[in-house]
């Protein structure tokens, strides 16, 4: 998620969408993940030589990058976005604080899951890991992929508050998707998220786009490619998941002490499309981040 503190701080991402061309670059690589230059081109009705001024832009303002590889035609550059959510505050911040986290995915404190499950780097599957009793290896720490068919996960989240201060609002993103247990065919799971040990939202993630990976040669099959970036909000108004209410579980009832905030992802079957969870990490998910969380507070006017 793309943070931005003010609308002064925003001014490069502003100008930068500024453009209808650019925006419809920004859709695209949204839609249909990391594309080539010449693709985009092609697709959008311009001239390469056209096409590349407006990458630069976008490029500078953060939010693509561009990845150079060998192909059968020589070098190509490969278009990914950075970021599927972004956040502007307008209005002066006054006592308002920001606490902004990036969660290795495979930084979980606690964990109890079913098989097939699983860690991974990009270079592939964490040895020892894919056994329910051996999950909580030390490399986890390093992981970029983790994969389970039902169970939960849990994080611990420190926090700078202390004695006087109010959370105001948590938000939490992370790329996520199901996998089916049967080869070509699509799954979905139901996702729960709690906060302090308590359940604040339920949902039903389903699998992205299926097929291969060919830059990972141990990818399975029945994997979708990518996962799709989730944004869980738990504010004074309630809960929110990608934009919709899901419950009315207040931030002010889970968060009122200073400490860690435990994290708690579940996944159970959902109906006869069962699917297990994937959460994807920076490196190799679709979308370049881990789990990543924003804090809001106010602190205590003795401070």
């Amino acid at each position: 998620m793309l943070y931005i503190r003010s609308l002064r701080e925003g001014l490069p991402v502003f100008k930068a969408l500024g453009s209808a061309t650019r925006v419809a670059v920004m859709e695209l690589l949204l839609e249909k993940g990391p594309m080539r230059m010449t693709a985009i081109a092609e697709h959008l009705g311009i001239t390469g030589g056209a096409l590349t001024s407006h990458v630069k832009e976008l490029t500078d303002a953060g939010l693509i990058y561009i990845e150079t590889t060998g192909g059968k035609h020589g070098l190509q550059k490969i278009c990914h976005a950075y970021n599927q959510h972004m956040l502007v505050e307008a209005a002066p911040a006054g006592y308002l604080k920001m606490h902004q986290q990036d969660v290795p995915v495979g930084s979980f404190v606690d964990s109890r899951v079913s098989e097939p499950c699983g860690l991974a780097l990009s270079k592939g599957p964490i040895p020892g890991t894919q056994e329910a009793n051996t999950f909580q290896a030390p490399e986890r720490e390093h992981a970029e992929l983790v994969w389970l068919a039902e169970g939960d996960l849990t994080y611990a989240l420190p926090t700078p508050l202390v004695k006087g201060d109010k959370a105001l609002e948590l938000n939490i993103s992370l790329e996520m998707a199901a996998f089916s247990s049967v080869e070509g065919r699509q799954g979905a799971t139901n996702v729960s998220l709690a906060i302090n040990d308590t359940n604040v939202a339920t949902w039903v993630v389903t699998s992205g786009r299926m097929g291969d990976r060919s830059s990972y040669s141990w990818w399975q099959r029945n994997w979708p490619q990518h996962g799709i970036v989730h944004l869980i909000s738990i504010g004074t108004e309630g809960t929110f998941v990608n934009d919709k209410r899901v419950s009315a579980a207040k931030i002010g009832n889970l968060v009122t002490d200073p400490g860690d905030i435990r994290l708690t992802i579940s996944a159970q079957p959902a109906g006869r499309r069962t699917g297990g969870l994937m959460i994807f990490g920076s490196a190799i998910g679709h979308f370049t981040q881990n789990i990543h969380t924003l804090l809001k507070y106010r602190r205590g006017k003795q401070r």
